[in-house]
């Protein structure tokens, strides 16, 4: 787990004068402990998807920035992305996904007989015990196709 490294990246960024990653990795470190101060346990899962929450807040900033003509704040942005993305676990891809949404689909098959958009939410927590970050429209085209 990332949390428990975090002192000392933030040690080793200190002492390489590295301000941005000092920066990130504060971040970081704030956004798992306010996580943890709202009373839950903090797993691998969790920080995936607050990194990927953090990844994807940079991503939307930087279009932004472009947007408003600031491109010394984009640049700001995309440096501090490229670091979050060291950090962040490597994700699933749609196709990886949308396959073993299919391997589920067929056992829930063989269990009850058929799969309807009803059993969508039971399928969705099927597939996120593997991939915590599925992309939930990735899961539901492929139910979809079942429940026809």
């Amino acid at each position: 787990m990332i949390n428990e490294k975090l002192n000392d990246l933030i040690k080793e960024a200190m002492l390489n004068h590295d301000h941005t990653r000092l920066e990130v990795v504060r971040s970081i470190k704030a956004m798992f402990t306010n996580f943890e101060k709202e009373g839950k346990a903090l797993t691998e899962a969790d920080e995936a998807k607050l990194l990927l929450k953090m990844v994807s807040q940079r991503e939307d900033s930087i279009i932004q920035y472009f947007k408003a003509g600031r491109q010394d704040l984009a640049d700001k942005e995309t440096t501090e992305l490229a670091i979050l993305k060291e950090y962040t676990p490597a994700q699933a891809s749609d196709d990886e996904i949308a396959e073993y949404t299919k391997e589920v689909c067929q056992r829930f098959v063989q269990e009850n007989g058929s799969v309807a958009m009803k059993d969508m939410k039971a399928i969705l927590a099927m597939v996120q015990e593997k991939y915590s970050t599925a992309n939930g429209k990735v899961v539901s085209s492929v139910v979809k196709e079942y429940g026809k």
